[in-house]
């Protein structure tokens, strides 16, 4: 099963290159279409690892997203060119790390959710932004759970690994 981790679009590889000489050393982000063309600076970039950010279309405009996690604080780069804009900061107190935290469309609305275990709950947060809807009793460890579209109707599943 592929990671979620993964870029989501094939038409795009992100790739954290260099460093910048302004005093913060942040790395660039470049791009290369299709895996075939010359590397693209990206106008931002970012200090996080590739394995703590996430790939998908949080924004609902066909392009893939940067997500990354800041002290609860979910936070994205629209198709990796623009500065970071914070989706949600309702979780700072949770102390989640990027991987308490699963992707899916759980509202088939094309935007990507945020999906975690809240309270004893899962749930998700509708393209990363508003509150936190509550699916089923959190009766797993997120740990053997994975997401996909397993039926079909365009609506992200659970899927428990026992």
């Amino acid at each position: 099963m592929k990671t979620n981790r993964n870029i989501t679009a094939i038409l795009m590889l992100l790739f954290i290159v260099g460093i910048n000489t302004n005093t913060q050393a942040q790395p660039k982000w470049r791009i290369s279409s299709a895996g075939t063309s010359a590397w693209q600076d990206q106008p931002t970039g970012s200090g996080w690892a590739v394995a703590d950010q996430h790939y998908a279309d949080f924004d609902g405009d066909g392009k893939t997203d940067v997500f990354v996690l800041k002290n609860g604080q979910f936070l994205y780069s629209s198709a990796a060119k623009v500065k970071w804009e914070t989706l949600n900061s309702r979780f700072a107190s949770a102390k989640f790390s990027i991987d308490d935290l699963r992707f899916g469309d759980f509202n088939g609305d094309r935007k990507m959710d945020v999906f975690f275990a809240w309270k004893g709950y899962y749930g998700y947060v509708s393209a990363g932004k508003g509150t936190f809807i509550k699916l089923r009793k959190a009766d797993a460890p997120l740990s053997q759970l994975g997401i996909g579209d397993f039926n079909g109707d365009g609506k992200a599943d659970i899927f428990w690994q026992r």
